[in-house]
């Protein structure tokens, strides 16, 4: 297995070294250092050349996801949250350490968004974790818009989080649902802030977007590549390889 691997990596480099010059997001100087002031924070010895080559990985793998599983590029798993939901964690973060913006705003009132509305418009969680069309469309006329800044519904809200919330929300869990609600606007708000900011600095935010899927996803890839392994994660990659390689 251990061979196998070292034998995907290799791969990966010959194929990285063309692909990155061909058709990867060239990332700026700017952007670069900004990532670089960023992981400094967790990494204080990661230099700038790591950086770099961190960040073209991410963007190799994302493309390999892309062509042969790009399910795992909107959801890691059918439990977990969407990686948008992630995505936005990550830039709510880094706006947070690196630029200085609040987002905050001003109250808005929740208050009718209670128990019984959450059961009353959610109704039961669906056995399977499935919703079906009349569900979805129910919760597809309650916009969400005026609240978070930015266009969404209800069902765009909720099939973002993890089945765990979400079966908790149809249990009628409100303040739970509040706090996502305040949680998206907050996001929304500093990301409209941030944008112009970024700008002036020649920081690009649809790339730190990418970047924050990148290293987000990273990990997961890895593993189905079978670079790395994860917990309840198997390589169908890896064991295909393995298959086609004799003694």
């Amino acid at each position: 297995m251990k061979k196998m691997a070292i034998l995907v990596i290799t791969l990966l480099g010959v194929f990285y070294h063309s692909l990155v010059m061909a058709s990867f997001t060239q990332y700026s100087n700017d952007e670069i250092n900004f990532m670089h002031r960023a992981y400094l924070k967790h990494n204080p010895d990661i230099t700038i050349n790591e950086v770099r080559t961190r960040l073209y990985e991410n963007q190799f793998l994302l493309q390999q996801a892309a062509l042969k599983k790009p399910a795992i590029i909107k959801r890691q798993s059918a439990v977990d949250f969407r990686t948008q939901y992630h995505v936005e964690r990550y830039l709510k973060n880094l706006f947070d350490s690196q630029l200085a913006i609040s987002a905050q705003s001003s109250p808005i009132k929740l208050e009718i968004y209670d128990n019984q509305w959450l059961k009353r418009t959610l109704g039961p969680y669906p056995k399977n974790g499935q919703y079906v069309q009349s569900a979805i469309k129910k919760m597809q006329q309650f916009d969400l818009t005026p609240l978070l800044y930015n266009a969404i519904n209800l069902y765009e809200f909720v099939d973002a989080l993890a089945m765990q919330v979400r079966f908790k929300l149809h249990k009628g869990d409100s303040e739970l649902f509040k706090s996502g609600l305040i949680k998206k606007r907050q996001f929304n708000i500093a990301f409209s802030k941030a944008k112009p900011i970024l700008a002036k600095q020649n920081i690009d935010i649809e790339h730190l977007y990418e970047i924050a899927q990148g290293d987000i996803l990273r990990p997961s890839i890895q593993s189905w590549l079978g670079i790395n392994t994860m917990m309840h994660m198997q390589s169908p990659v890896l064991e295909k390889l393995e298959k086609q390689v004799n003694k």
